[in-house]
């Protein structure tokens, strides 16, 4: 299960949970049917779906390695993008070093699986496996400091996106 995953669950479970309180406090002002129904079934059920379901992804990711938790290297730190974006003609394979966005942020990472002509799986450099993301093509900058001599590695000039 990868780190999205992870968080796509982790925001259902704060959904169940809030969905569950505003229902219990619609409950207490007695806008809906009060304890007892099928209203106070359904609130004590998202509750407790959501507290079981955040405690046991929390729980999950505490009995994992530390590594897999956070970064194990001084080179996971967040760059500044390059602004030499990935075009159509730049030869990408496995290996080839590329800066990519993540959660707002730009970090050094590489190739380590095409997914299709325009969807890469990256590593970034630092972080566990558990943390490779899937992206685009046009998402990924070439890492200019990490490969200055492009012509003598084969990969193609590539343009600047303005």
């Amino acid at each position: 299960m990868r780190h999205y995953h992870i968080v796509w669950l982790l925001r259902i479970a704060l959904v169940f949970l809030f969905v569950g309180f505003v229902l219990m406090g619609l409950q207490i002002f007695e806008v809906i049917p009060g304890f007892g129904t099928v209203w106070n079934k359904v609130s004590m059920g998202l509750v407790l779906a959501g507290a079981l379901l955040n405690f046991g992804l929390q729980t999950w990711l505490s009995f994992k390695s530390p590594s897999s938790l956070g970064p194990n290297s001084a080179h996971a730190q967040p760059v500044e993008p390059k602004g030499v974006w990935v075009d159509s003609f730049a030869f990408l394979q496995v290996g080839t070093r590329v800066l990519a966005c993540s959660y707002g942020q730009w970090y050094r990472g590489h190739i380590v699986k095409v997914k299709s002509g325009e969807r890469y799986v990256i590593r970034f450099l630092g972080w566990d496996p558990f943390w490779d993301e899937v992206q685009n093509r046009s998402d990924l900058q070439i890492d200019a400091d990490e490969e200055p001599n492009q012509k003598e590695s084969g990969i193609p000039e590539t343009s600047i996106r303005e």
